[in-house]
């Protein structure tokens, strides 16, 4: 009895962490021995404006996750207090304290405020700033402690995150300024001191007031990720500058409406700032402006026609301020109408004349071609539509022709010449189209209609009918699709017709294709789906073990086909009967594949139910075993398993177990199969991964008695097994080199390995005869068989 067990061990786990230093571990005490030095931050002693009773001389904070703990060191009289403002990064406060109940106001000039909290020698009330700029006392949340250095009061807070709702954690940063505040009067901001140390602007006055609100713009913050309490200084000015126009041409009755934006994304406003503008590097307007914090000035300037200016204009705005400069530039033109009469009169008289005679000679031939082609009184009515069209544009170009002959040629006459050649070429894609139509409705007499399927295709590639049809000249091959929407694909057919031909699993077009017959040809068209066009026809004959590429009319094969809405319609392919010895045995494929090489087939006619064998259907290996002759469809299934990597020919496999988990992306077993003959066991082992991981791919078998039942197999994985294991047949996929490796990348392929007299024999000189790997793999690793 036989037993398989296949798996796979991981080389890299992927995982997810959030990165974050380990906080400290503190006591509310009124003590700061068991704070890190690195989260306290030392303010100068003695820059107090009212003196050395009015200061802070240590301010800290950090966050454990579940609290935020602040720490100060101050002193402070009378009504004083010792205030600290936090800001959540991942919380939306508001900038400004305007809701604070005793009229505090100070501002952020990054960022918003979430959290304050004002204290004296041993009590305190703490705030939760709202999102409207209200003010929530949650004083009775708060863990306090108090003590005393040397005159100086020492205190220590810790404050639930709780308080603040549904705050993240992730990416979340702490930022934090103290100050030793004083009262609001109506106009000032009265303080004595700051930490960290700033210059409040406009101006901090000798006795510590500030014109409100005032203004922080340096700031402690705490990274939880690191660790670290470090100092933040956010931009005081910071100036960009555009400049734009209502109009890109100035005429005589139409003006520039120029405009030059000079942003300021700083926290501070910005004066004396120069702004210039340049016409080609020469100067035209100077302004000197203020720019408002987290403001804008718009400046505007009259550009004016000027006819000695015709032409292209480089304007320039520069920006000048504290001996640095920004530019902003844009292209106008002056005179385009003027410019563009000149060279609509230059083209009149001397190139579209000669470029129009071309196309409508063209034109009439292709139109005495279709009336030969034509087999119905509907053909003959479109035909005839089409030269009544041609011959009132023909009509059209005489006339503006005739106008720019003479000493003073008539713009109008210009005009009327290039509408012509415009419209001429519209009527080219008319009488082309109508062509294909014709050409492909002539075919359809001589063909029949030898396989149908509208259930297995996709949206934007599906085929419905294959026509065959022969006479003495051409052997005619017609595919008619289903598709409703609109994509890039490539459409392709596969003609065995003699002996030999191709059998890899790469076809002329690169696509991962195998065929049970053996084509000794191929044509393809490529259908962009942007441009609603064929860019590319080729037609290819297998010779002495290669692809020799043709155009079309080269081996004189002629292609066409009748486009819609969705893509290709039909398609007409019509070989010389010099190329198919003997039509009646000739073998036909049809299918459409991906845009790219190295994409496979999504649909075939006859359909091969093998085609939709894999999730991964646009990139896996397909093999076509059914084909279509004059007399009808046939199939060919191979008589015995290849070992080739291609898995189309264990369809009657006796034992295929199927399943999958998703979950690990680029580690996704979907399929172990086995088969045997009178000489071999053949073992097939499929992956359907989306991702491109190292790690190992394994096979357990027990054939006989006894065997390894250990906890570390061959290659010292931590499998044990139930059952006594004979052999392993391991392979390590290396997601760098994409290749399936052991004998530490010396060997591709996978290594088997056997159990006897309680030891392992590696195959490391491949002593184990007969033993044969195949696989297929890419980007999102390996599939294949043993």
């Amino acid at each position: 009895m036989l037993f398989l067990v296949a798996v796979m061990i991981f080389g890299v786990v992927p995982t997810i962490k959030l990165a974050s230093a380990q906080p400290p571990q503190v006591t509310i005490d009124g003590n700061l021995s068991d704070w890190p030095a690195n989260l306290l931050y030392s303010d100068p002693v003695g820059d107090g404006k009212w003196g050395a009773n009015n200061d802070i001389k240590t301010f800290g904070f950090f966050t454990d996750g579940t609290y935020l703990y602040i720490a100060g060191v101050f002193k402070k009289e009378g009504y004083n207090n010792f205030m600290a403002m936090i800001d959540l990064s991942t919380r939306t406060g508001y900038p400004v304290t305007t809701g604070h109940p005793w009229g505090r106001r100070y501002q952020f000039a990054e960022g918003d405020i979430d959290f304050v909290i004002e204290s004296w020698e041993s009590g305190f009330v703490a705030w939760v700033v709202n999102s409207d700029g209200s003010f929530t006392d949650i004083s009775s949340q708060v863990t306090s402690a108090y003590g005393s250095d040397n005159g100086w009061v020492v205190a220590e807070f810790r404050i639930p995150l709780s308080v603040f709702g549904n705050i993240s954690l992730d990416g979340l940063k702490v930022r934090g300024v103290s100050t030793l505040t004083g009262g609001f009067d109506g106009t000032n901001q009265w303080l004595s001191d700051v930490c960290p140390d700033q210059d409040i602007f406009p101006s901090w006055g000798t006795w510590g007031d500030v014109p409100a609100p005032a203004v922080l713009w340096k700031f402690l913050e705490y990274d939880p990720a690191t660790g670290t309490l470090s100092l933040v200084v956010t931009k005081l000015v910071s100036l960009s500058v555009s400049i734009s126009s209502n109009v890109s041409d100035v005429e005589a009755n139409q003006p520039a409406n120029i405009t030059i934006t000079v942003t300021n994304d700083g926290a501070f406003a910005a004066d004396n700032v120069n702004v210039t503008l340049y016409d080609n590097d020469v100067l035209i307007k100077n302004w000197t402006v203020r720019v408002p914090a987290k403001g804008e000035v718009s400046l505007s300037y009259i550009y004016e026609y000027d006819e000695q200016k015709t032409g292209a204009h480089q304007l320039k705005a520069v920006v000048e301020y504290e001996g640095k400069n920004i530019t902003a530039s844009y292209r106008l033109y002056v005179g385009e109408i003027e410019i563009r009469r000149q060279k609509m009169m230059t083209a009149g008289m001397y190139i579209w004349p000669n470029l129009y005679m071309k196309r409508y000679e063209w034109s009439l031939k292709a139109l005495e071609k279709a009336k030969g082609l034509a087999l119905t009184n509907e053909s003959m009515a479109q035909i005839e539509a089409l030269e009544k069209k041609l011959a009132e544009n023909h009509k059209l170009f005489r006339k503006g022709f005739t106008l720019l002959q003479g000493n003073n040629p008539s713009p109008r006459g210009a005009f009327l010449v290039a509408s012509a050649y415009y419209r001429i070429r519209r009527i080219q894609g008319e009488i082309t189209s109508l062509l294909k139509e014709l050409e492909a409705k002539g075919v359809m007499s001589k063909v029949t209609k030898v396989a149908e399927d509208v259930e297995h295709g996709q949206a934007g590639a599906n085929l419905k009918a294959l026509y065959l049809g022969s006479d003495d000249k051409y052997y005619y091959v017609v595919v008619t699709t289903n598709n409703t929407e609109n994509w890039d694909v490539a459409y392709g057919i596969a003609i065995d017709a003699k002996d030999g031909g191709y059998n890899g699993t790469s076809d002329s077009w690169g696509r991962n294709l195998w065929f049970s017959f053996s084509p000794d040809y191929e044509a393809y068209v490529y259908w962009n789906a942007g441009d609603k066009s064929v860019d590319a026809m080729s037609f290819a004959e297998w010779k002495a073990g290669k692809w020799e590429y043709f155009k079309p009319g080269e081996a004189g094969v002629k292609i066409s086909y009748v486009t819609g809405s969705h893509g290709i319609k039909q398609l007409v392919f019509m070989i010389p009967r010099s190329l198919i010895p003997d039509p009646e045995k000739a073998k036909v494929s049809a299918f459409v594949t991906g845009a790219d090489s190295g994409t496979s087939a999504v649909d075939c006619l006859p359909y091969d139910r093998t085609m939709n064998d894999q999730a991964n259907e646009w990139n896996d290996l397909d093999w076509i075993t059914t084909y279509a002759t004059l007399n009808g469809t046939g199939s060919e299934v191979p008589k015995k398993i290849t070992i080739d990597g291609a898995l189309a020919d264990w369809t009657n496999a006796k034992i295929v177990v199927r399943g999958k988990n998703p979950e690990y992306a680029g580690a996704n077993l979907v399929m172990l199969g086995v088969d045997y003959d009178d000489n071999y066991l053949y073992i097939a082992l499929e992956a359907n991964n989306s991702e491109n991981w190292d790690l190992s791919y394994g096979i357990a078998l027990d054939v006989k008695e006894g065997g390894y039942t250990g906890d570390r197999d061959a290659w010292g994985k931590l499998i044990k097994f139930t059952e006594g294991v004979d052999y392993e047949i391991y392979g390590w996929w290396n997601s760098k080199t994409k290749r399936l490796e052991y004998n530490f990348g010396k060997d591709t392929g996978m290594q088997m390995v056997k159990y006897e007299d309680g030891k392992w024999t590696y195959d490391w000189n491949k002593q184990f005869e007969g033993f044969r790997t195949a696989y297929f793999g890419g980007a999102s690793g390996f599939h294949g068989r043993l």
